[in-house]
């Protein structure tokens, strides 16, 4: 599976949050065309951290991605 670690913290606002989620987006794509499992966590700090659970290459899954991005 494919994990990818997204560092939403204060120092990641603005431009650098938007790219990095733009990456995270394209990585999730590419790994549904090799039929891989994706997960997400998005950590701000130490203390703070969320993770996606597993995104399934369907329109829910696709919400569920657009949802997790949509945090900062």
């Amino acid at each position: 599976p494919l994990v990818i670690c997204l560092d939403t913290s204060h120092s990641m606002s603005g431009m650098r949050e938007d790219i990095s989620k733009a990456v995270v987006l394209a990585s999730v794509t590419a790994a549904h065309k090799q039929g891989r499992d994706c997960r997400i966590v998005a950590f701000s700090s130490s203390s703070n951290t969320v993770e996606s659970g597993n995104i399934t290459c369907d329109a829910d899954g696709i919400r569920k991605l657009l949802d997790f991005l949509s945090f900062s």
